[in-house]
């Protein structure tokens, strides 16, 4: 790969690596909320009948889908703005 003459340069493989990372740890929330479901739908909704262990789980899943899925869905976005910023370096830096 050919250097840039301009001497502004950017480190575009440490910027890949990352984004390599975060879509990693990404997946990895992902499943843990998928596993969270599974939890509560196997585990927690037979044992907590009551209505405040009903009043419970509706809050654990009121959680995931306002609180978390929306964090999920920011960084999966954010991954997606960094990689078009790849790019764009590319583009500065072989100018």
């Amino acid at each position: 790969m050919q250097e840039p003459a301009d001497l502004l340069g950017f480190n575009i493989p440490a910027l890949k690596v990352k984004i390599d990372e975060t879509k990693t740890q990404n997946g990895k929330n992902v499943n843990n909320k998928e596993n969270l479901e599974n939890y509560i739908t196997e585990k927690l909704e037979p044992l907590w009948t009551t209505e405040a262990g009903k009043e419970a789980i509706q809050l654990l899943r009121d959680f995931m889908e306002n609180d978390y899925q929306p964090y999920v869905d920011f960084i999966n976005l954010a991954v997606d703005k960094l990689e078009i910023v790849v790019d764009l370096l590319n583009n500065i830096d072989y100018a």
